[in-house]
């Protein structure tokens, strides 16, 4: 079915999105936060080179969610 299947897309974005979200949220400290922020700068720029176009956009959502922002 093409609805369960593009639930099914919005629930890995989703998902991906979070779970970056909760990583650079985790450590206490502001400069550890940074460090796990740069290193998934560069996870979705890598998923970039690879055209891994929904990850990478997954990645980047979590930028702009408004704890990380």
């Amino acid at each position: 079915d093409l609805a369960a299947a593009a639930l099914r897309f919005i629930e890995g974005f989703n998902s991906v999105t979070m779970w970056v979200a909760a990583e650079i949220l985790r450590p206490p400290a502001p400069e550890t936060r940074a460090l796990v922020y740069r290193q998934f700068i560069l996870v979705a720029d890598e998923c970039w080179r690879l055209n891994s176009f929904h990850t990478a956009f997954a990645i980047f959502a979590a930028f702009t969610m408004h704890p990380i922002y």
